[in-house]
């Protein structure tokens, strides 16, 4: 399959680089949901992405999986400076300070890398242009890592910090998922194997939402070690499934980066 080299030759050729970069740029902010690891993930289902979209015909240019493998990986860097959920733009101007810093990385869509990361935040499925190009990639993928065990834990984490009250994560959370779901439905419908596995994930996220005792934990978790002591998913992972009798740590250990 022609995307698989495609792949291999961009990642050889930028992956190591601008994921180390996202590691720095992260490297003096507590943001575990957001950080290094969840734009190594975001990068993973934008990978899934093209190589069942090429299955069923559609290709891309190294050009375009260059861009979007610097899209996802330094997406979210506007988190590294502020907390708000509109943090595209501040993370537009950090990725074009990035480029100005490093005038070694030649990239050909440059612009449309900008663009897609500035608007990134904006998750109304209306917004999306078509379901194949940067932006929209992107944006899906980024809504991909809210899905599965995971995804419920940074739901968590980013309320918290942001300072939302405990009572409220869960039905916000709920909210918030139908939407990026929705969004997603609505664009790769088109792509049933990929589909499928993405809806279990959203089912999986839903069902970490409506079970209380799993959240009351969550909760503790992330106010005790994540923003008191600074630990990061895994360590939280690690130190709660020790002691706890839920499976959620085990089934979100298994899942992180």
């Amino acid at each position: 399959m022609y995307i698989i080299r495609q792949l291999v030759v961009v990642e050889a050729k930028y992956l190591s680089k601008f994921y180390n970069s996202c590691k720095e740029i992260f490297a003096n902010s507590h943001m575990p949901s957001h950080d290094h690891t969840h734009h190594l993930r975001v990068w993973e289902y934008c990978r899934q992405l093209l190589i069942h979209a090429n299955r069923h015909g559609h290709s891309f240019s190294n050009d375009f999986v260059e861009a979007l493998l610097a899209a996802a990986l330094f997406h979210d860097i506007g988190l590294s400076r502020i907390t708000d959920e509109r943090h595209g733009p501040e993370g537009a101007e950090l990725f074009k300070q990035y480029l100005a810093d490093n005038p070694d990385i030649r990239l050909s869509l440059t612009d449309d890398i900008i663009e897609a990361i500035r608007i990134h935040d904006l998750k109304s499925p209306s917004l999306l242009n078509e379901a194949f190009d940067l932006a929209s990639i992107l944006t899906i993928s980024d809504n991909l890592d809210a899905f599965g065990y995971i995804g419920a834990y940074r739901y968590a984490e980013i309320y918290l910090i942001r300072g939302m009250d405990a009572s409220e994560v869960a039905p916000r959370s709920l909210e918030n998922i139908e939407k990026r779901f929705n969004g997603f439905k609505l664009h790769y419908a088109q792509l049933p194997e990929f589909y499928e596995e993405q809806k279990q994930r959203y089912l999986q996220a839903c069902s970490v939402f409506n079970d209380k005792p799993v959240m009351a934990e969550m909760m503790e978790s992330i106010l005790q070690l994540s923003l008191k002591k600074q630990m990061n998913i895994l360590e939280i992972a690690e130190t709660y499934g020790k002691k706890s009798n839920h499976s959620f740590w085990q089934l979100l250990r298994e899942e992180i980066i």
